[in-house]
């Protein structure tokens, strides 16, 4: 995952330099679009390690209470538009 992020910024960094050199919006967008998903990629792989390392407290527990509580909501929402629908 570490190469995926160094290689998206190596990629990114040319894609910019030429995008502005030649006046390409195509270019310039793209290479803004590739760079927030690179940040995102990044900020994955910072959890995920400080998760492994045991930095970032995760609690299974609490994660199981959330998924319930989604099911919850997605029960009733899918009650109230069939009685909706009728």
């Amino acid at each position: 995952m570490a190469l995926g992020v160094g290689t998206d910024f190596m990629t990114a960094v040319p894609m910019i330099v030429i995008g502005a050199l030649s006046g390409s919006l195509t270019l310039l967008a793209d290479a803004m679009r590739r760079s927030l998903l690179t940040l995102l990629e990044l900020f994955a792989f910072l959890m995920l390690r400080r998760i492994h390392r045991g930095r970032l407290p995760y609690d299974p527990a609490a994660e199981r209470t959330k998924k319930a509580a989604a099911r919850a909501a997605a029960k009733r929402i899918k009650r109230q538009a069939r009685e909706y629908a009728a």
